[in-house]
């Protein structure tokens, strides 16, 4: 029998909840299960694998607790580790027309974190919703990107339903009880619950140059396709 190879860990801090946290490079059989997504060309299919992926490389944390952010963070640190923390980007300026190079050092990658984000939602002097990030579950299901997405994410979020003295955990709730609840919602309820999705931690990092006619730009990458790359 051969011997069993040893990987490196390596340590950081989750960004929702601050806490330590080790993972591992990628393997050969994770890199293939992002190259069979990439493949299909499919967003739903990307984040299942990049989900996978981020489970087969962290250590001692489940990853449905986890926030979708907490996945995409993780998910750039392993690249960083595995296959170098550099990636190349392109962009074409839609005012001169010219497609830019430029080369991305994941290691400066950070988290911003939107200041005054209530995760409480008043619906009545009574009565309130307890919102939670999204978690880590959305990137399994291919609602989280179709119609109604955006509702279907804000269902998600709610943690409890606050009615006096009385607290309801969401739980026990099936899919279509917390969807219909959040349609259930007057418009000024719902707009809150999107600007805590709105505001929630993200991704960021920011490419700045002069295109052909002098003009300065700044792109701005935020997002886990930003950033999801297999060189």
């Amino acid at each position: 029998m051969l011997p069993k190879t040893k990987y490196p860990i390596f340590e950081t801090k989750l960004p929702s909840t601050q806490k330590n946290i080790s993972y591992r490079q990628m393997l050969v059989r994770d890199e293939k299960i992002l190259l069979i997504a990439k493949a299909s060309a499919e967003q739903a299919d990307i984040y299942r694998a990049v989900k996978q992926v981020v489970n087969n490389c962290i250590f001692d944390v489940s990853i449905d607790k986890l926030t979708t952010f907490d996945i995409e963070y993780m998910f750039i640190k392993i690249r960083s580790a595995s296959i170098g923390n550099t990636v190349e980007l392109s962009f074409k300026d839609l005012e001169d027309q010219e497609e830019y190079n430029f080369i991305v050092d994941l290691d400066e990658v950070y988290m911003v974190y939107p200041e005054d984000v209530d995760a409480i939602v008043k619906l009545s002097d009574t009565m309130a919703l307890k919102l939670r990030y999204p978690p880590a579950t959305l990137f399994d299901d291919e609602k989280a990107i179709g119609d109604n997405a955006y509702e279907w994410i804000a269902s998600k979020c709610i943690d409890t339903v606050l009615d006096g003295d009385d607290v309801y955990s969401t739980e026990d709730s099936t899919e279509e009880e917390l969807l219909d609840y959040i349609m259930s919602l007057d418009t000024k309820s719902y707009n809150k619950v999107k600007s805590f999705i709105a505001n929630m931690p993200r991704l960021e990092y920011i490419i700045s140059y002069t295109n052909k006619h002098e003009t300065v730009r700044k792109l701005a990458l935020t997002t886990l396709t930003d950033f999801f790359t297999l060189r």
